[in-house]
C-alpha cells in the first residue's frame, strides 16, 4: 500500500518465498507443485493507484467439500 500520497508512478518487483525457515505454517509450499511462483514480477502502480491485487496460481488445491480434513492436507505456506 502506498503512504504519503499517490502522486506520480511507482513500481515495486513481486517475489514469491516458501523457505519454511522464513514463513510461518506447518508445511513450506513446493514451487511449481503447491503455486506458480512469482520471480521478479514488476507491480506499476499508476498516479492515483494505492492498491493493486496478485493472482496466485495454485494447480494443486484439489480438494472435495466431502471431506472437511481434504484442506488441511492441502494447506501449505508461502509468502509474497
Amino acid at each position: 500500500m502506498r503512504k504519503d500520497g499517490s502522486d506520480g508512478r511507482i513500481t515495486c518487483t513481486v517475489n514469491t518465498v516458501s523457505d519454511v525457515e522464513g514463513v510461518p505454517g506447518k508445511k513450506a509450499a513446493v514451487k511449481g507443485k503447491d503455486f506458480v511462483p512469482l520471480d521478479m514480477k514488476e507491480i506499476v502502480f499508476k498516479a492515483g493507484e494505492v492498491e493493486s491485487r496478485l493472482e496466485i496460481h495454485m494447480p494443486d488445491c484439489g480438494g472435495t467439500e466431502e471431506n472437511e480434513n481434504d484442506e488441511e492436507a492441502d494447506t501449505v505456506s508461502f509468502a509474497i
